[in-house]
């Protein structure tokens, strides 16, 4: 493992993992705030001492699948209303009712799935936004789309995060000794 330091280069391999350096890493992702923290943890946090596995600040890669990203929330919506429309208009108010609760349940893809800017892979979960985390065990199913840089992290019944990488390799190679590799990698 790493400790966070904004001098590091793309290049370096000379410890476990890989990492891309940004300006300061520490700054955005570890937070300012004192909600929740104790004094030790920002300290290291500020001194960039929070071990992790890999680093990534992927807005440019986010930026140009936008619009698929849209394009697919778009068509989920569309089917979830058409879908509680037709079981409300066969079923009265308990249609609607049961289509709203599967909806909402998990059972089926969620509309918009989480997709930030930067995160990080530490020692058994990423790191993403503010506060976010998501613990990773072999319950979920890592899939690896090389084509799109695009990593989408999912449990039984949907995805829970995508994150894009600029080493998809790399990531998944990481990701798969913490989750379970998908067998239908791109």
């Amino acid at each position: 493992m790493k400790d966070l330091n904004p001098d590091r280069r793309k290049g370096d391999t000379s410890e476990q993992g890989s990492t891309r350096s940004a300006a300061d890493p520490t700054k955005r992702m570890a937070g300012s705030s004192s909600k929740g923290s104790n004094t030790k943890e920002k300290q290291a946090a500020g001194q960039g001492k929070i071990p992790y596995k890999y680093y990534d600040n992927v807005a440019d890669l986010k930026k140009l699948d936008r619009w698929r990203r849209v394009k697919r929330s778009v068509t989920l919506a569309i089917i979830y209303i058409v879908a509680s429309v037709i079981s409300g208009y066969f079923f009265g108010v308990p249609g609607l009712l049961l289509a709203w609760i599967i909806i909402t349940s998990g059972l089926v893809p969620k509309v918009v799935v989480p997709t930030p800017d930067a995160y990080f892979v530490i020692e058994d979960a990423v790191v993403y936004g503010s506060r976010k985390v998501l613990r990773l065990d072999k319950d979920l199913k890592v899939k690896v789309d090389k084509e799109r840089n695009l990593i989408s992290i999912k449990s039984k019944w949907m995805t829970l995060l995508f994150l894009y990488t600029h080493e998809p390799e790399t990531l998944a190679k990481i990701l798969s000794k913490l989750a379970t590799l998908d067998k239908g990698t791109s």
